[in-house]
């Protein structure tokens, strides 16, 4: 009986360390899931970020090539207008339309 009972103690003590360690092993990865996530949100963000910036950059571009007065578009038409030869016409998107 003695005997049975130090070997039912043994397996408990050796489940026992099993589960510390399984337990140790989940902090850990969820240690390292947390910090991956962050660092993931972070260049999410960042990378957001730089979408308006770039969107925001594009816009401005747009805008100087064919809105307000003297624009390249409508330059590039007055030569065009003048007799400039060309082979090729200015995206009919890029133009102001016509009315």
């Amino acid at each position: 009986t003695n005997l049975i009972a130090v070997l039912r103690m043994a397996q408990d003590m050796w489940q026992r360390d099993r589960q510390i360690k399984n337990v140790e092993e989940i902090v850990r990865r969820a240690s390292a899931m947390y910090d991956k996530f962050c660092t993931y949100a972070a260049t999410l963000v960042e990378t957001e970020d730089k979408m308006v910036k770039a969107t925001e950059s594009l816009r401005k571009a747009r805008g100087q090539l064919s809105e307000g007065r003297g624009n390249f578009i409508h330059q590039m038409e007055q030569l065009r207008e003048l007799g400039v030869k060309n082979t090729k016409s200015i995206p009919t998107n890029l133009l102001p339309p016509t009315e």
